[in-house]
């Protein structure tokens, strides 16, 4: 299989200018709208910024080192972390509609249905690539 490699760093300078237009987007809206709404938007924008520019931070070391960025067990791992937590969102999105429309234990709209069902299959995500990071046999875990 052919080594990937960073040709530039032209996805992290991407990545940098959207992180500060949707910043310098919330600070204009925030003369619009209320603070309490913008809070959580720029935490989750600045926490995305983050990652995303300590991933190709680290992936231009790694290609510097003359490592690969995506190895087969790395590949492994997503696949298998993705198919998981599929599997669990389903089952969670259809407790979440029973629990909001059959049993009436909550009220949700359907902005907030969304926001839960987005929020919970992100974190659903999360665990089952820790999960699936942490099995020695990858093969033996698919049969889970």
């Amino acid at each position: 299989m052919k080594n990937k490699t960073i040709k530039s760093y032209k996805p992290l300078y991407f990545v940098i200018s959207l992180v500060l237009l949707a910043l310098v987007g919330l600070f204009v809206a925030m003369k619009k709208v209320d603070m309490i709404q913008i809070i959580p938007i720029a935490i989750v924008v600045i926490i995305l910024g983050i990652i995303f520019i300590s991933k190709n931070l680290k992936d231009a070391k790694d290609v510097k080192k003359g490592l690969t960025i995506e190895d087969e067990r790395s590949r492994k791992v997503s696949l298998l972390a993705g198919a998981k937590s599929f599997q669990i969102s389903m089952w969670y999105i259809l407790i979440l509609m029973w629990v909001s429309s059959v049993l009436n234990i909550i009220t949700l709209n359907p902005e907030q249905s969304l926001g839960f069902s987005i929020v919970g299959m992100a974190i659903i995500y999360g665990i089952t690539w820790l999960w699936a990071n942490k099995q020695e046999d990858l093969d033996i875990a698919v049969k889970f």
